[in-house]
């Protein structure tokens, strides 16, 4: 998959290519966002997408983006 940053389009919604990158990437990829604790074991929290939510370009560009200027984009908004 190949995804292009229109810098002045994201420019123009308050977003750098930088912040839609980071985006795309947690949207890909899953991440540890906190741990889950009992008395005797502790287990990584992780965040992704459904696998079904990663398949076409169509469903990334459904991804919301929140801006510096905190309004919520669309990543459809911003690339090619």
């Amino acid at each position: 998959m190949h995804i292009t940053v229109d810098r002045v389009r994201a420019q123009k919604y308050g977003l750098s290519a930088e912040q839609v990158a980071r985006s795309i990437n947690a949207a890909l990829s899953s991440r540890s966002t906190s741990r889950f604790k009992t008395e005797d074991n502790e287990v990584n929290i992780l965040v992704q997408l459904a696998d079904e939510d990663r398949v076409s370009m169509n469903q990334l560009k459904n991804i919301a983006i929140r801006s510096n200027r905190g309004e919520m984009v669309q990543l459809g908004s911003v690339v090619d």
